[in-house]
C-alpha cells in the first residue's frame, strides 16, 4: 500500500475522531445549559406559584409539597 494512501487514512481517522468528540462535547454541554436554564426557570415558577397559593390562602397539602420536592430532587440528581 502506497505511503501517500496510509497516511490519508490515518488523517481520515484522526480527523473523523476529533470531529465525534467535539460533537460529543457540544452535545453534552448544550445539554448542561439546557437543563440548567429550564432547572432556574421552574424553581422561579414554583416560587411564583407558592406566593399566590399563600396569599390567597390556599396552602398546599403537606403530601403535595413533598411530592413536588422529591421530583425536584430526581430531576436534578439526573442531570449530573
Amino acid at each position: 500500500m502506497p505511503i501517500r494512501l496510509r497516511l490519508a487514512m490515518a488523517f481520515a481517522a484522526a480527523a473523523a475522531a476529533v470531529f465525534a468528540l467535539g460533537g460529543w462535547l457540544f452535545a453534552s454541554g448544550l445539554s448542561s445549559a439546557q437543563l440548567n436554564t429550564i432547572d432556574s426557570q421552574l424553581t422561579v415558577q414554583v416560587a411564583q406559584a407558592g406566593r399566590y397559593l399563600t396569599s390567597a390562602g390556599n396552602a398546599p397539602r403537606a403530601g403535595a409539597s413533598a411530592a413536588g420536592r422529591r421530583s425536584l430532587s430526581r430531576t436534578r440528581s439526573c442531570r449530573r
